[in-house]
């Protein structure tokens, strides 16, 4: 009786090529792409009305850290994932929206880097244009000291990165003969995002760190962005005190202070309560609290209006901070509070 034997295994050719086909894609792709534009949609100024960008973001990104954590090789190299959003009417909140996306990847660069995957943002806003008719703003690109990959018109919001951008990776993009887009289109955002890819060739030039413009709102606390839910989020400034002068306030009884939101042509100024979170505080009344900390580590402060237990959600759409503070500008108004009990 014959006994049949194992064919003779083939060569792992097919395995080798397996595994450089994952390299390539984990080396050549952004694993998750932001596109953020003001030709994706209508124009819409009120906060309220949009979907929470931020939410979005941060939920897709946990599940990209999922599959990192998870360490499957193929998982990893295919698992993909894009969002656009427009911001047409909303350009200064995009501030607010690389601010969550360069924590993220500050608090997770070494996962990524160890797992060879980045991910990418793309900031598009209607360029003037010169007096040939052609667009004046070039884009720039350049990667953050956490791996983010950025491509950018400069004037939109993308000046709160400054600090976290590698020279070495700081490039712009010339309107003409670039590679991306054709010399005289009027739709440049169509195929600009692509030079957020590692190996894309087209043509680029240096471009010196003291060239790209400050942020000039840094150093001042400032409406950063309004969710949908009408809380007001402030950052940009130093609020060491501003906190500790909260949370002794919270935690002393003596929370009564006045809150006042003006952006030099709109404002309010509101009877309201300090509180240590938005999870304190009497219900219906207009909370301030720290909340989180931005890029610089400064604590973020928000102002919000407390829920009543039961109470709709057409309540809640009518009843909140933003509509309360006559719908602050975003980048444009700045935060105030006068604390009436302290001594």
């Amino acid at each position: 009786m014959s006994v049949a034997t194992l064919p003779s295994p083939k060569p792992d050719f097919q395995v080798n090529q397996l595994d450089e086909w994952i390299r390539s894609l984990k080396r050549n792709a952004p694993r998750f792409e932001v596109l953020l534009s003001d030709t994706f949609g209508p124009y819409q100024s009120n906060p309220l009305a949009y979907q929470d960008i931020e939410v979005h973001i941060l939920t897709d990104l946990a599940r990209l850290r999922g599959v990192l954590e998870g360490g499957n090789p193929l998982e990893i190299a295919t698992w993909n994932k894009e969002q656009k959003w427009s911001v047409r009417g909303r350009e200064e909140a995009v501030r607010h929206i690389l601010d969550v996306l360069e924590r993220w990847h500050d608090r997770y660069a070494d996962l990524l880097r160890e797992a060879g995957v980045y991910n990418s943002v793309f900031v598009n806003k209607r360029a003037a244009r010169d007096k040939k008719g052609q667009s004046a703003a070039p884009f720039v690109e350049f990667e953050t000291d956490s791996g983010l990959r950025v491509v950018t018109t400069p004037a939109v919001g993308a000046d709160i990165l400054k600090p976290h951008i590698v020279e070495e990776t700081l490039y712009e993009i010339p309107n003409e003969h670039n590679g991306l887009f054709e010399n005289d289109t009027q739709f440049r955002s169509e195929t600009a995002h692509l030079g957020v890819r590692q190996d894309s060739s087209h043509r680029k030039r240096p471009l010196s760190i003291d060239d790209f413009p400050d942020d000039p709102t840094s150093g001042e606390l400032r409406t950063r962005w309004i969710d949908p839910f009408g809380n007001i989020i402030h950052g940009g400034g130093d609020t060491s005190e501003l906190v500790r002068k909260l949370l002794w306030a919270a935690e002393s009884g003596r929370n009564q202070v006045e809150i006042t939101i003006h952006d030099g042509t709109n404002g309010r100024r509101v009877r309201g309560e300090a509180a240590a979170s938005m999870n304190d505080g009497t219900p219906d009344s207009v909370i301030v609290y720290p909340n989180g900390e931005d890029l610089n580590g400064n604590r973020r402060v928000d102002v919000s209006r407390k829920w009543v237990q039961h109470e709709d959600d057409v309540r809640r759409a009518l009843y909140n901070a933003c509509r309360i503070f006559q719908f602050p500008k975003e980048q444009e108004a700045r935060l105030h509070v006068d604390f009436i009990n302290l001594i």
